[in-house]
């Protein structure tokens, strides 16, 4: 109708970048299973700290503003035990009004996580665990208001895809992965993952900054297709969505 009034009509205009910023919603409509987001912040020299054991403030105040935006829209962020300890995160959407805050999701195969930290009554936090981790831990975690989820191992480390089930089947339909890098490139190596944002800051942290990852992975290898950049005052953000869930999601849609 529109065309025949002479208006012109683009179909499909930044289609990767309306399924990645709905996937969430999409997925649990069309029933393929939960949604997850990978996020990190990088700089331009491709590092997530300055040293080791460091805390840096890697982007600025509208980057993060967008950070608070990603978690709004899911049910839970993911960290892992050691950003917790050297990060102290929030993890929270303090920068929006009213806005309830997602649960947080901590990657913890040795149950070191401290059991009267606030997140634990307050927020029902997850702990992610190994399915030999000691009992009585977890029985004093539980005891003080945690969720502790037993997951099967691959080796010395948590099965990502089988810990992204047990979440799902407790109502946890969607999560953002925060990271550290470790818990990021897990995800990212793993295959579960449908959306990716990266943050690029243009800060240099130079040769004793820690990098993202301990190998380089191509974007090919992780099935990353370009869905869009963003541009907030000084940092850039960089967006993707894995080609095998925007095969399945057009597959419903179209």
């Amino acid at each position: 109708m529109l065309r025949e009034r002479g208006i012109r009509v683009d179909v499909g205009a930044r289609a990767d970048r309306a399924l990645l910023l709905n996937m969430a919603y999409l997925k649990a409509k069309l029933g393929l299973g939960p949604a997850v987001t990978l996020k990190i912040a990088v700089t331009l020299d491709g590092k997530i700290a300055s040293r080791p054991g460091k805390r840096d403030d890697i982007t600025g105040s509208h980057a993060r503003m967008m950070v608070h935006r990603l978690r709004a829209v899911h049910d839970g962020v993911v960290i892992g035990i050691e950003t917790f300890f050297t990060d102290s995160p929030q993890l929270d959407c303090r920068l929006l009004d009213s806005v309830d805050p997602p649960v947080p999701v901590v990657i913890d195969g040795g149950l070191k996580f401290p059991d009267a930290h606030p997140w634990l009554a307050r927020r029902r936090a997850v702990i992610l665990t190994a399915e030999e981790a000691s009992k009585e831990r977890e029985a004093t975690l539980v005891r003080a208001g945690a969720r502790v989820i037993r997951c099967r191992t691959k080796g010395s480390a948590i099965d990502i895809a089988a810990a992204v089930a047990e979440l799902h089947g407790r109502g946890v339909s969607s999560v953002l992965v925060e990271g550290g890098g470790k818990v990021f490139s897990s995800f990212a190596e793993a295959g579960v993952w449908d959306g990716m944002f990266v943050f690029v800051s243009p800060a240099l942290f130079g040769p004793d900054g820690v990098g993202l990852a301990d190998r380089v992975v191509g974007r090919e290898d992780l099935g990353a297709r370009f869905a869009g950049a963003s541009l907030f005052l000084e940092d850039v953000v960089v967006s993707f969505i894995n080609a095998k869930t925007r095969g399945a999601l057009l597959e419903r849609l179209l």
